[in-house]
Formats: structure tokens, sequence, C-alpha cells
């Protein structure tokens, strides 16, 4: 009787083994409920889509970088123009409604300046320049900060470096293309699950990327003196500038257990 016993042990044993080495070949795998997480290598059964969501909206808002830049003999002297410069800017700024808040120093450098001739260089005295980040909100097609930059070339001597376009709150607008990247990628797992005659279950894994992809940023001349463009023209030009749109995108990687 114990040698019957002990032989049904392994019969069993062994079926169990085949059986289990049988599944592996078929590529079923039997989940355990209690972990949520599979093992690696032994995800079967799925289907992997990606899904995009574009979404294209004005900007409300525009950023302007703007640099001053002045020679002194003196690191002093090199300062003080270059703040006489900045507080002419900032009395147009406030005039203009920007709040402080808004209007950030970005960059800040000092350093000797050299004239080079005949294989040797002399030292003509100090450069400092100093660069202004400006965000202008709630714009729109007409007041969109070109009144701003036309008041500032005033000054002379002034460099538009920069400018770019944003939007203040754009959760709304990754949520919009969330939703639409998701509907994209379950629409295509749907029509892979009919043809492949299976049925579609629950999302086992979903990875997300978002993208930001601002209009053509256009890139102005250095901002001419006062006096060279009334030396020029009888009327200064008008900064042009096309506010145009910004894309907001979503890209969902989805994988979709099926039955």
């Amino acid at each position: 009787m114990e040698n019957k016993g002990i032989i049904k042990t392994v019969i069993i044993s062994w079926a169990i083994i085949i059986s289990a080495f049988l599944i592996s070949q078929t590529g079923v795998y039997i989940k355990d409920t209690s972990n949520n997480q599979l093992p690696k290598n032994l995800i079967s059964n799925t289907i992997s889509v990606n899904g995009e969501g574009k979404i294209f909206a004005k900007p409300d808002m525009v950023i302007l970088t703007i640099a001053a830049s002045e020679q002194g003999k003196t690191t002093q002297e090199a300062q003080k123009k270059t703040n006489d410069k900045l507080a002419q800017i900032q009395q147009i700024l406030a005039k203009k409604g920007i709040s402080k808040d808004d209007i950030q120093t970005s960059n800040i450098s000092m350093y000797p300046e050299y004239n080079y001739e005949n294989n040797s260089s002399k030292m003509v005295g100090y450069r400092s320049n100093h660069t202004l980040t400006i965000k202008i909100k709630k714009i729109t097609d007409e007041k969109n900060g070109s009144d701003i930059i036309d008041e500032v070339s005033k000054i002379g001597d002034i460099q538009l470096q920069n400018i770019q376009y944003d939007i203040e709150d754009k959760a709304k607008l990754f949520t919009e293309a969330r939703k639409l990247a998701y509907q994209k990628a379950f629409t295509k797992a749907q029509e892979i699950a009919a043809i492949s005659q299976v049925k579609l279950s629950k999302p086992l894994s979903i990875a997300e990327q978002q993208t930001n992809i601002f209009s053509p940023q256009p890139m102005y001349r250095n901002i001419m003196s006062a006096k060279a463009e009334m030396a020029t023209d009888a009327v200064a030009p008008t900064a042009d500038i096309s506010v145009g749109q910004l894309e907001f995108s979503i890209n969902l990687d989805i994988v979709y257990t099926i039955e």
C-alpha cells in the first residue's frame, strides 16, 4: 500500500510538471489575482497600441527677452549707463500695465572690453550687459506686445533677443488631447481585436508622453537707436508680429489584455 501511494504521488507530480510545460508553450499566462504585477517575460495575450491626440490653440501670453548693453571706462560707469536704460524700460512696462512679478532679470554680465589691432590688444573699457525676461499676458491678435516693442525701440541700442508664445493655463488643453489620444488608441485596439477574433479586456498598462510645440518664433534685429531711425525714416516702423497657434500633443502607449 505504501508503494502504491508513492507511485501515485510521482505520477501526479509528473503530470503537473508536464502540464506547466505545455501551458508555457502555448503562450497562455494564468494570472495570480492576488498580485497585479505580471512577472517579466510572462506578459502574453495582450494587444499593444499607440494613440496621439493633438489640440491647437491661440496663445494668450508672449514672453520677450530684452537686453541692454553699455560700455564705460569703469565698471561703475558701464553699470550706471545700463541701469539708466533699464529704468526707461521699466517705466514703459509700468505704463503698459505689466506687473513687476512678470519682469525677471535672466542674465547679468560685466567684463573688460579690448580693441584688437596690429596683433596686439588694448583694453578700452568695460562692458555691462543686463537681460530682462518679460511676460505679457492676455494678448490678442491686435494686442500682442508689438506696442511695447515699439516703445522700447525708442530708447535706442536695445536688443530684442527672443520672442516666445505660451498659454498660461495649459491643463485643459492637455486634458482634451489626452482624451483624444485614448479614444484613438482604444479604437485601434478594438479593430485589432475584431480582426483577431478575440475579446478586448481592460488596459494592463498606460504610458504617457506630452509635448508642447510652440509656433515659429520670429527673431528681430537689434533695435536701432531712435536717432538713427529718425534719420532714415520719417515714421518709426511698427513691429510686425503674427501670433499664430500652439500645438499641444499627448502620446499614449497602451497595453490591453485580451480574452
